[in-house]
């Protein structure tokens, strides 16, 4: 007999695979410049695997991506200055 937490565990791993697997399409097909059948994996490495300074204040939080020869591709496509409202946070 198997325990309640096993299925549960199986369901939730699924569907956070599914997630990511969604979230990386988006991604690559925001940058346009990936090859549309790039592994996951690669577009993880290349443009979300990476450092950044993080400035917080009373109004605003502003990322800013350190030099990496990926983060050229991100400014073409207009991430750069793209402001991204987050309700919950107020």
């Amino acid at each position: 007999m198997l325990s309640a937490a096993v299925p549960l565990k199986i369901d939730v791993d699924l569907r956070f695979t599914v997630m990511a697997a969604t979230f990386c399409r988006l991604l690559a097909d925001r940058i346009r410049h990936c090859d549309q059948h790039q592994a996951p994996r690669t577009l993880f490495r290349k443009f979300v695997y990476t450092t950044a300074e993080l400035a917080i204040d009373q109004l605003a939080i502003t990322v800013q991506f350190g030099r990496c020869s990926n983060n050229a591709f991100l400014v073409k496509q207009g991430f750069a200055g793209e402001e991204c409202r987050i309700s919950w946070l107020g």
